[in-house]
């Protein structure tokens, strides 16, 4: 156990993280020997016959090595009882060792420098690298303008489609692109590409593919297309104004929930159940405020910018920016007889739709009849939500015949899902058509949606 506490600089806290491999780079002063040789002390006290061998690359003496930096930091640190200091060696607790050498041969040498420079070389670019397979990376061979051929290797769980791809080439010179597809026939594997711009030419090929999978942590903007164009997951539609599709690139493959969506629009939509299928995936019903059928009209026109968002739960998609005039429309309609008797009604009604509810008036009259079925009314301007008679609204006919108020107090029971709907009185029974025999009625409601 340590008796001093450590100062540790910041910049070297990702070093105290558990790693199999671990190492710094910096310039002479930057306190490189003295974190590792204070936390090689702390490593003995900890892991109890710990060997350990500490390698300077010029070490011909002792004199030369890292070995009185090490007891320096014993001492340092409060730890002398610990250990058992020799000429060319130190003890540590529990039977452990550590050693001092130099790297004497020059082959040695250089071959650790051409590792630390490709390590380096790999760092400089933080986007792309070129999949290796033991000593180097492995080789592509032009296929065609787009694909290559990796010979004996099965690679394709590293090129799988979607991943972001780099080619480099002295006639296809720099271009990008994706994979689409990858395959492993023995002993050779075909990798695929579709490309922003630009095809390879049968040559000497370098393919470099992004740092992170497509299902992996997030990449470089640069290798999204479209991130900086703000075009992503963005195009013209395709197929027809109620059956819309769109082919994104990179295409989406599968669709998660809260997946967005960006389309400009080829018409506006005919009908209350328009379809999205994206990268001929399965088309979905687009639906709009939680699931509530559009308007005709909610995509508005041609060249209209949508949003969609996908909803995995019920398998739809939610227009986001419907059209606002689909919200607030008004207009006439004409109810009629739904009792079966054919009766002939004098009508006069307004409606105004406001958002998700319904408000209307207007006057009804009834023909003489003794006509004995339920009164009941088609041909209403909404379909209502509410159970089958459940009250949607209020209404109090008022009979003028002969310049007087009579009657009793009705109210009209819309029917669920359907543009129909019943009378009845207070106490809920449908009165008979004979009831309202020449009545002049006047009429006013609202509808929840």
């Amino acid at each position: 156990m340590l008796i001093q506490k450590r100062n540790i600089a910041r910049v070297f806290a990702p070093l105290l993280m558990p790693a199999r491999y671990k190492g710094a780079y910096g310039g002479r002063g930057s306190g490189k020997s003295h974190f590792f040789g204070e936390q090689l002390v702390e490593d003995c006290l900890q892991q109890r016959g710990l060997l350990a061998v500490c390698i300077r690359e010029v070490q011909k003496t002792l004199a030369q090595s890292s070995k009185r930096l090490i007891e320096h930091k014993i001492k340092t640190l409060g730890a002398s009882r610990e250990f058992r200091v020799f000429k060319d060696r130190i003890e540590t607790p529990g039977g452990g060792l550590i050693i001092f050498t130099g790297m004497q041969d020059r082959a040695v040498n250089n071959s650790a420098r051409q590792v630390l420079a490709d390590m380096r070389s790999m760092a400089n670019d933080l986007v792309w690298f070129a999949y290796g397979i033991g000593d180097g990376p492995v080789a592509h061979a032009y296929a065609s303008a787009t694909s290559t051929i990796v010979a004996g290797a099965n690679v394709t769980a590293v090129y799988h489609a979607g991943r972001r791809v780099r080619a480099v080439g002295a006639t296809t010179g720099t271009i990008y692109g994706s994979i689409s597809s990858s395959s492993y026939s023995a002993p050779n594997t075909t990798v695929n590409y579709t490309w922003d711009s630009g095809s390879l030419a049968n040559e000497s090929l370098v393919i470099s593919i992004s740092q992170s999978p497509v299902t992996g942590a997030p990449v470089g903007q640069n290798c999204i297309p479209g991130l900086q164009a703000g075009t992503i997951n963005w195009v013209a539609a395709g197929g027809t104004a109620d059956a819309i599709t769109a082919t994104y690139s990179p295409a989406l493959t599968a669709l998660g929930d809260g997946q967005f969506c960006f389309v400009r629009a080829s018409a506006a939509n005919a009908t209350t159940a328009p379809t999205f299928a994206p990268n001929g995936l399965t088309a979905h019903t687009i639906t709009k405020k939680g699931g509530a059928p559009l308007a005709v009209g909610d995509i508005p026109a041609a060249l209209a910018e949508i949003i969609l968002r996908y909803n995995l739960a019920n398998t739809r998609w939610e227009l986001i920016n419907p059209a606002a005039s689909s919200e607030f429309t008004s207009g006439t309609f004409t109810p009629t007889d739904n009792s079966g008797a054919s009766l002939s009604l004098t009508t006069n009604f307004v409606y105004r739709k406001h958002a998700t509810f319904y408000l209307f008036w207007g006057e009804l009259t009834y023909p003489s009849t003794a006509n004995g079925n339920g009164a009941a009314l088609a041909g209403l301007p909404f379909t209502s939500k509410s159970n089958t008679f459940a009250v949607a609204g209020w209404y109090t006919p008022i009979n003028f015949t002969n310049g007087s108020w009579g009657g009793a107090l009705m109210y009209l029971s819309a029917n669920q899902n359907a543009t129909t709907g019943t009378f009845r009185d207070a106490g809920g029974t449908q009165p008979a058509n004979s009831v309202f025999s020449t009545w002049r009625m006047y009429l006013i409601g609202s509808v929840p949606l």
